[in-house]
């Protein structure tokens, strides 16, 4: 009996080992599944990116308010703003009169010439005609004109043409008797107007008094607008926003040249980051926004510093060979460590400058700019954000721009 068990045993086994090898085989005859490609990197928002940077990094956002613009002032004034539009609700006394208006409003746009529409934004255009659509459906009607209640405004009724010198001109209305725009929560409105007004008087920045003085009387109109009863906010809400802009905006010719230099460093810095440098070649995007950070002593911090830096290795990194790379030699993984530590902003660049120098009997040899920005990881505490404002009473130009030269006993440029 045993034995007739093991003969059975024997026979399933091998059974079993040909329907596997048949198997294997099988699955050698199938196609290997070709791996889908990386999907493409989507459209980045840049100004939402550079705007993100800045509002966590302390260090940026002590350098742009030294040059004139400090963030939190600036990110402050745009969120009471933004509050203040979006209580913003419709109202519409007489609906029967009103759908008489947008009916007379299609027809005015289809009678007007090409050159009257354009002046007309298309999402104003397509308001319109969805308000039309919507027929005697007050709710619809309400839902659609408080998508966007303060800047998406119907052509005919909230835009009236004027005649101004023979020529025809659009213009919002102060009031309007179709319409009520006025603010959900009036209380809640006062009181972000008197915290906005708090922050531009209390400010110390140097601004130009028409500006400032524009500013206030825009407030105060916005004020009066809300106690109306039947209030319509759109044009001294938009007035408003106007006034802030200019207000903010209106420093001396250097400092907005030396924003406009910084915002662009960076915006550079962040597109190399990401690998897209805009067609050119990422070593050198990284080089020459090196060299342009070690020429410009004003902005030279020590978040900069090592971001900058840290670009520049990579170009470093990427020139080695790519079997080095992927299968890292003792120079390559020295390269990777000391990118690594100057990334993490906790480095001491004497000590880093010492390394790479003992590197360089490995026939590691980085270019003289990475050496030029170690020099500045050390750097002098900044003084009073006020002082070096500029237009400041305090403030003075510098006496002369410092620039890099080049270690004596230069190092050789990594070949390409």
């Amino acid at each position: 009996m045993s034995f007739a068990l093991l003969l059975a045993g024997l026979a399933l086994g091998a059974s079993l080992g040909a329907a596997a090898v048949l198997a294997a085989g099988w699955r050698r005859r199938l196609p290997i599944p070709a791996t889908p490609p990386p999907p493409l990197p989507g459209p980045v928002d840049e100004p939402a990116e550079l705007r993100r940077v800045i509002e966590e990094t302390p260090d940026l956002r002590a350098l742009y308010a030294r040059i004139g613009f400090p963030p939190d002032l600036e990110r402050d004034c745009q969120r009471i703003l933004a509050e203040l539009v979006g209580m913003v609700r419709t109202e519409i006394p007489d609906f029967a009169a009103f759908r008489a208006a947008v009916a007379e409003a299609e027809r005015g746009l289809a009678g007007s010439s090409p050159d009257s529409e354009a002046r007309f934004l298309a999402e104003d255009v397509e308001l319109l005609k969805a308000v039309s659509q919507a027929g005697e459906d007050r709710g619809q009607v309400l839902h659609l004109l408080d998508r966007d209640p303060v800047r998406r405004l119907l052509p005919f009724v909230e835009r009236i043409p004027m005649m101004r010198n023979g020529e025809r001109i659009w213009r919002t209305p102060v009031e309007l008797s179709l319409l009520r725009k006025r603010p959900a929560d009036p209380d809640r409105c006062e009181k972000l107007l008197d915290d906005l007004e708090k922050r531009i008087r209390a400010s110390r920045l140097p601004r130009a008094e028409p500006a400032r003085a524009e500013l206030l009387e825009a407030m105060t109109r916005v004020r009066r607008d809300a106690r109306r009863e039947g209030a319509y906010m759109p044009t001294s809400l938009r007035a408003l926003e106007a006034a802030v802009e200019a207000w903010l905006g209106a420093t001396p010719a250097e400092a907005r040249r030396r924003r406009a230099d910084l915002d662009a460093l960076l915006l550079g810095l962040l597109r190399v980051r990401r690998g897209q440098p805009g067609g050119e070649d990422p070593r050198e995007a990284a080089r020459a926004q090196a060299q342009d950070y070690a020429a410009n002593p004003w902005m030279q911090t020590p978040w900069l510093t090592a971001y900058a830096l840290t670009n520049l290795l990579d170009a470093e990194l990427s020139a080695l060979p790519e079997e080095e790379r992927r299968q890292p030699s003792p120079r390559a993984a020295a390269l990777r460590w000391v990118r690594d530590e100057v990334a993490s902003t906790h480095f001491d660049g004497e000590e880093t400058i010492r390394r790479l120098r003992q590197q360089e009997e490995r026939e590691l040899y980085v270019h003289s700019l990475v050496y030029a920005l170690l020099r500045l990881s050390r750097l002098p505490e900044p003084s009073s954000p006020q002082s070096e404002i500029i237009g400041s009473s305090s403030w003075k130009p510098p006496k002369s721009a410092t620039s890099w030269t080049k270690p004596a006993g230069s190092a050789k440029s990594t070949p390409s």
